[in-house]
């Protein structure tokens, strides 16, 4: 063999083994880790620590003791104290088989009067009451004024409710439920009408 065909596959040789050195220094740490497994630290952590809460200690209330009421009437109130005796009077005539209502509890006894408690009687049906504003013996008069009440917000109705029934024809203006709410009915045909002579009574259901 000639002098440059060896030169030649000398360098051919080297070359190879260049390439070959090359790559098993980039292979080798892919292939062969033995570095250890690097540790992440945790982010320092920015949550403030809990604060001390003071116990407080709740003291429960008191029960407060009802007053009853002790005012004695004046010489100057004999007027409305004779209007109320009137008052308490009727009430009794038209409800005298009806037990008196149970106190209200968490209420004093005098808080509310008698004609303002709704009742029942003793079957225990409730007491009502009708205000008897009058009685015609033609329906057409019977029914003018009914319509009239009714414009004026009354709750109106008329007994006989038919022209076709015999009279005579009762207008007649209910059921409330309290001697007072008959009372304010009463006050408010004398305010909006010319009658004044408009009675309270008890309701009674046709059965």
């Amino acid at each position: 063999m000639s002098d440059s065909y060896l030169n030649d596959a000398l360098k051919q040789r080297l070359v190879g083994a260049g390439v070959l050195l090359i790559l098993a220094g980039l292979l080798w740490p892919i292939l062969f880790d033995f570095d250890d497994t690097l540790e992440l630290d945790a982010p320092p952590s920015e949550i403030p620590a809990m604060p001390t809460i003071e116990k407080v200690q709740v003291v429960p209330p008191k029960p407060k003791a009802q007053i009853k009421s002790t005012a004695r009437l004046e010489p100057s109130s004999k007027a409305s104290s004779t209007a109320s005796d009137g008052k308490a009077n009727s009430l009794e005539a038209l409800i005298s088989d009806a037990p008196k209502p149970p106190p209200v509890a968490g209420k004093s006894s005098n808080s509310i009067s008698e004609s303002q408690r709704p009742r029942l009687d003793d079957q225990g049906v409730p007491v009502s009451f009708v205000v008897q504003v009058g009685t015609f013996k033609n329906w057409s008069n019977a029914d003018a004024l009914r319509n009239k009440l009714i414009k004026n917000g009354q709750k109106a109705y008329t007994t006989p409710a038919v022209s076709a029934l015999p009279g005579p024809y009762t207008v007649l203006i209910g059921p409330v439920l309290t001697y007072d709410k008959a009372q304010k009915a009463v006050a408010d045909v004398k305010r909006q009408t010319s009658i004044k002579d408009a009675i309270i009574k008890r309701f009674r259901s046709v059965q």
